[in-house]
């Protein structure tokens, strides 16, 4: 796996507990004590946090792909994501086994599917512990979706500094009808678009289709005006193209002065 992304750092104490087998700790009653007295308890406790972590953010991102998947989709996108061959798959690619310290007797315990799952969410659990969620959400995104952008946690949009504006749309080449005023700046182009069609009486008419796989379409959209294609839009969404398609049929026809006859 070429693109395999870079895996956050772990830190101190946690880190050497991450990668302690249960058969070296149980040689060493002081480190019982010693997890009990951390701030995170022990890795059982950082294992079911990570399990649950982990849990949230594949089913956040399957959620979030676009177009919407079926339930049915989405439920068979997260099982793949949390299955024991992904997870196997994974720790493998990373190395992970290699740095946990095991008795000789317990080493071949590791392959076990279970105790790699317990690496697994160990590790998950700990970068939570100590990057906070966006980092394993960053992390996660780009461990499943290799060749997407790294996803941002919902709701975590940066917020516009105090005093700024959104830019204003470029001037619409399409004329309004008399009495209609310029959208406000919080107005979409698209609904500007259709506001404006509708009160001149144009017959407006969307089509659509995608290529491509299903976690990453390429949608085309066309606008027809009047049974006259007027512009095509093309987008990693279908809104992105339906605006892209709108603006080339309001820059078509302004250039070539529709007139209230209708006649496009």
């Amino acid at each position: 796996m070429n693109n395999l992304p870079p895996i956050p750092t772990i830190e101190g104490d946690l880190m050497l507990d991450v990668f302690k087998h249960h058969s070296v700790r149980d040689l060493l009653p002081e480190d019982i004590g010693d997890q009990a007295e951390a701030e995170y308890g022990d890795t059982d406790r950082v294992a079911a946090l990570g399990e649950a972590v982990f849990t949230m953010v594949v089913t956040s991102i399957a959620f979030q792909k676009r177009p919407p998947l079926e339930l049915n989709q989405m439920q068979a996108e997260r099982q793949r994501w949390l299955s024991d061959d992904a997870i196997m798959n994974w720790v493998s690619l990373y190395r992970l086994r290699s740095k946990v310290s095991a008795t000789r007797e317990a080493r071949g315990q590791l392959e076990n599917p279970e105790v790699t799952r317990f690496l697994f969410n160990s590790y998950i659990g700990a970068v939570y512990h100590q990057k906070g969620i966006q980092e394993v959400y960053s992390w996660v995104s780009r461990l499943i979706e290799p060749n997407e952008e790294p996803r941002k946690l919902p709701g975590t949009a940066a917020p516009k500094p105090p005093g700024t504006q959104a830019a204003a749309p470029a001037d619409y080449p399409m004329g309004p009808p008399p009495g209609a005023t310029p959208p406000p700046q919080s107005v979409p182009r698209l609904a500007y678009f259709n506001q404006v069609t509708t009160q001149m009486g144009y017959s407006v008419q969307w089509a659509a289709e995608s290529t491509g796989p299903p976690h990453m379409p390429r949608w085309t959209v066309r606008c027809i005006v009047n049974g006259t294609e007027r512009g095509v839009g093309e987008g990693r969404s279908q809104k992105l193209a339906k605006e892209v398609a709108a603006q080339q049929a309001a820059t078509a026809m302004g250039t070539s002065n529709v007139s209230t006859t209708h006649t496009c």
